[in-house]
Parts: structure tokens; C-alpha cells; sequence
């Protein structure tokens, strides 16, 4: 079976395109797109803690620097509990709030907010 210079040429390009996509570092030039990911000893690891708050709110859940940070629960003195994502001590991502009345909310978080509701 014989294939046209269209065809062969298309392979080519799409081989090309492939390669360099599956490894980026072989361009002929840098980015940071390019550049190895940093190793996880240049973060401090995450530990699973309890903190307490002033207002008596507690979390349990992953923690950064002495911050909420990941996958956690906030239960609030008036009762409400969050289930969800943090970033940098507050609620991000998603997550779910439980009220005391039973009913609940899912949707997507941040600045302390419901930004998008499921």
C-alpha cells in the first residue's frame, strides 16, 4: 500500500508533536514549563493536626505552616461544619457546609464565600 508525501508528512508531524509533548525537555529551548518539577523536600510536608481558634472554631485536618491547608473539617461555634479543600487557613475548593438545621450546601469555595453551588 502506498501512502502520498501528504500523508507521510502528516505521520511525521504528528510523531514529532507526540515526542516533544510525552518529553518536553528535549526543545531547543527552556521555560518553566520545561523545568523539572521542584522535590517535595523544598515544601514543608503536610501533618494531619487539630487546631483550636480564638473564637472557639476547630479544624482537623491537614496543615501548612501552622494553617488549614488541604483536605480538612472547620466546625464553627454556631454549629455549621465545613468539609472540604483549604488554602492558607481558609475554605477553597470544594467543599461541602452542614448547617445545624440539617440542611447543607456542596459547591465551590473561596474568599471565604460560596462562589459556585453544586
Amino acid at each position: 500500500m502506498k501512502t502520498s508525501k501528504k500523508t507521510r508528512f502528516q505521520i511525521l508531524m504528528l510523531v514529532v508533536v507526540v515526542t516533544f509533548l510525552y518529553f518536553p525537555g528535549l526543545g531547543c529551548f527552556s521555560s518553566s514549563y520545561t523545568q523539572p518539577k521542584p522535590s517535595a523536600t523544598q515544601h514543608p510536608p503536610l501533618e494531619r493536626k487539630t487546631l483550636t481558634y480564638p473564637d472557639a472554631s476547630r479544624y482537623e485536618g491537614f496543615v501548612l505552616d501552622n494553617q488549614a491547608h488541604g483536605n480538612g473539617m472547620m466546625i464553627y461555634p454556631d454549629g455549621r461544619r465545613y468539609l472540604g479543600v483549604f488554602r492558607q487557613g481558609k475554605p477553597e475548593g470544594p467543599g461541602t457546609m452542614r448547617y445545624p438545621d440539617g440542611h447543607f450546601e456542596k459547591g465551590q469555595w473561596g474568599k471565604d464565600q460560596q462562589f459556585h453551588k453544586f
